[in-house]
């Protein structure tokens, strides 16, 4: 059976009290075969013998469709993807010709580092009646990474930018971002864009989103450059947090310390896009089905 975004993001909806009732569940995700035909549902848990729930989960009648399976698999919950050791960072070129674009800056603060998202412009985040944004010159990245730099982000270490506001990573859901307001290190004229394997900057020229399937390239700050394509929307809990994370399954490869990675998209007329942004092993990433996104 072949469900659209749209509809298999209602189903994970419908059923989200798999979740929520039950601290030992990890994720709710789709059982998708390599023609991208839905064959139900799977509830991955910690301890699937004794505690999984054994039913069947409709689907949402909205959509008419007929009830799906629930298969019941162990797994442990994922990490945040911050690293422990300090790393040389994937650096991007300072350049003047793109509105939105995005960098491997490190941030290395409280033991941790993380990459993040760097942009000229302005943004404005919305999700589940929750908003983060600023009018002024911004960094993006993930919230967890910009809790482990405290106030200030640094680079070098320079202050390089304040943060300015995240998302509840306790709340009942949540989109694992935040903004940080840019201080003059951050030339305003300029936005940054991402490096390629060859060291040549990508001009980031506009936003996609995720979609079943869909190629897609990681610009980590540990582990580089690495490509892969879009699998199952997700529900997840992530350990040390209560909320859950709409979200979506990749399969690049990833290592901690790429928390906040660009997740990038070339469309057919060789254009790159900004897809998401990694927060989680697995590995998964937001994506802006999951969050209103604006860049002014």
């Amino acid at each position: 059976m072949q469900l659209s975004t749209e509809q298999m993001q209602a189903i994970l909806r419908a059923n989200i009290h798999l979740l929520e009732n039950d601290p030992q569940a990890v994720s709710l995700e789709f059982d998708i075969d390599d023609d991208g035909d839905v064959l139900g549902l799977v509830l991955v848990h910690q301890s699937p013998d004794d505690k999984a729930p054994r039913a069947l989960v409709q689907a949402s009648s909205a959509f008419g469709l007929a009830p799906l399976s629930l298969r019941i698999e162990q797994g442990e919950l994922p990490s945040e993807e911050i690293a422990s050791i300090d790393v040389e960072p994937m650096h991007a070129e300072l350049l003047s010709e793109s509105t939105i674009g995005l960098s491997g800056t490190r941030v290395c603060e409280g033991g941790g580092c993380g990459t993040l998202c760097l942009s000229g412009a302005h943004i404005a985040l919305e999700h589940d009646g929750r908003s983060c944004g600023t009018d002024q010159p911004f960094l993006f990245s993930n919230s967890h990474v910009f809790h482990r730099a405290g106030g200030t982000v640094t680079s070098g270490g320079e202050p390089v930018a304040t943060v300015a506001c995240v998302f509840d990573l306790e709340a009942e859901t949540t989109f694992d971002g935040g903004v940080a307001i840019a201080n003059d290190a951050v030339p305003r004229e300029n936005a940054f864009k991402v490096l390629n394997p060859g060291g040549e900057p990508l001009t980031i020229s506009g936003l996609k989103q995720a979609v079943l399937g869909m190629a897609v390239a990681k610009m980590g700050m540990v582990s580089g450059w690495t490509e892969g394509k879009v699998g199952s929307p997700t529900i997840t809990r992530i350990q040390g947090h209560a909320a859950l994370y709409p979200s979506w399954k990749g399969s690049y490869r990833s290592r901690a310390g790429d928390s906040g990675s660009p997740i990038l998209h070339k469309a057919d007329d060789g254009q790159w896009y900004l897809v998401g942004i990694h927060f989680s092993s697995g590995p998964r990433f937001h994506s802006w089905n999951n969050v209103a996104i604006n860049f002014g």
